[in-house]
């Protein structure tokens, strides 16, 4: 490809895209002494990451592929500290609540009472009076239910502003307004070109940029088999206290903030980079609330917005670096998974670049390389 310019050498570190990877990569790298550059193409904190429910677990743990719920293991454990340093060198509280998730007829409740003994997690069956008792608000006639009390929650906007406020704190240079970026080759490694602020270049470049990502990394000739999926979220306004715990029944749930707002989410849909919101999916969410919890049904949707999230075809991100491609990393592919193994990622991605001991294995999280040998089918 044909360079369009001189590029300019930017820190030691680029990562391109300001969702929930991007910012937690930048930040996992900085504190390992690097100097970092992100490159957003609109503003960072936003996207599929804010756009999220915010459940800081895979919806179902119990039925993950081993590879996610080993990263699960590294990343969810981060969150509480994570969440603690953000607001006290932010000001900005992330809202990180345990509020526990109850499982409305979960329908592999052996499966995830196992789960729960292996991972020493605190779990409880609730017969219908139970239920009744700690809920009043939930749909009557549910005969069981599993309480997962250890199941935490974040608010993802205020996470994501108090990443955002957290990088500028430690000197992390952030490019907005990027507009379409694109890779290219350069001398020696990869150049990133980024709109009004140039072609720039460092030592590593790191593309977290979500359901965009593919199509970033296609010119260079690595193709990485990511598909957007829409997801829709509505919002209600309740009394608050109304209800404490997130509530999932099937692919649905309803997740109460700590003030007024609940959240009821989120559709799965195959429609490529269309972001748009649909009467359909309201009224799919709509009748999935009111399946929960009645009331719902009756209240005015206060809101409605959608998101991008970035699908693998088994739902395990790519993590690391890509071969045959000196400099050039990914961290990607997370779906419904971002923010919640997102500081998990981060700190793999960030051993991986400077030669520390990775958290865990990262054979599972291997991008494809530059000439797509070997990739699994697309979803």
């Amino acid at each position: 490809m044909a360079m369009r310019g001189t590029a300019k050498t930017r820190g030691d570190v680029i990562v391109i895209g300001g969702g929930a990877q991007g910012m937690l990569t930048a930040r996992a790298c900085a504190i390992a002494g690097r100097k970092v550059v992100l490159v957003e193409r609109d503003r960072v904190a936003g996207g599929a990451s804010r756009a999220g429910g915010g459940i800081m677990s895979p919806l179902a743990p119990w039925d993950v592929p081993p590879a996610v719920d080993a990263l699960a293991g590294v990343s969810l454990p981060m969150l509480p500290e994570l969440a603690t340093a953000l607001e006290r060198d932010t000001g900005i509280d992330p809202e990180y609540r345990p509020s526990g998730a109850i499982y409305l007829e979960p329908a592999q409740l052996e499966m995830a009472l196992a789960f729960a003994a292996r991972r020493d997690m605190r779990a409880e069956v609730l017969e219908a009076d139970a239920l009744a008792r700690l809920v009043p608000a939930a749909r009557r006639g549910v005969e069981r239910a599993l309480l997962l009390p250890d199941i935490a929650q974040i608010r993802n906007p205020r996470f994501l502003d108090a990443l955002a406020r957290d990088l500028r704190l430690r000197g992390v240079a952030i490019l907005e307004g990027a507009g379409e970026v694109s890779l290219e080759h350069g001398n020696d490694g990869v150049n990133v070109s980024a709109g009004p602020h140039g072609m720039l270049r460092a030592p590593d470049t790191v593309v977290a940029a979500g359901a965009w990502s593919g199509r970033l990394l296609a010119p260079l000739e690595v193709r990485l088999p990511l598909r957007p999926v829409r997801g829709q979220i509505l919002w209600y306004r309740v009394q608050r206290g109304m209800l404490r715990h997130i509530l999932m029944r099937g692919e649905h749930y309803v997740i109460p903030r700590h003030d007024e707002v609940v959240l009821v989410g989120s559709t799965v849909e195959d429609v490529g980079f269309d972001l748009g919101t649909t009467a359909a999916a309201s009224e799919t969410l709509r009748s999935a609330a009111a399946a929960m919890v009645p009331l719902l049904g009756s209240l005015p949707v206060q809101g409605q917005w959608s998101g991008l999230r970035p699908g693998s075809p088994d739902g395990i991100p790519w993590i690391g670096p890509v071969e045959g491609m000196p400099g050039l990393w990914v961290n990607t592919g997370h779906f419904r998974n971002g923010v919640n193994l997102g500081p998990g990622s981060a700190a793999l991605l960030a051993a991986l670049l400077t030669g520390a001991a990775p958290p865990l294995d990262p054979a599972p999280y291997r991008p494809p390389g530059r000439d797509g040998a070997d990739l699994p089918s697309p979803l």
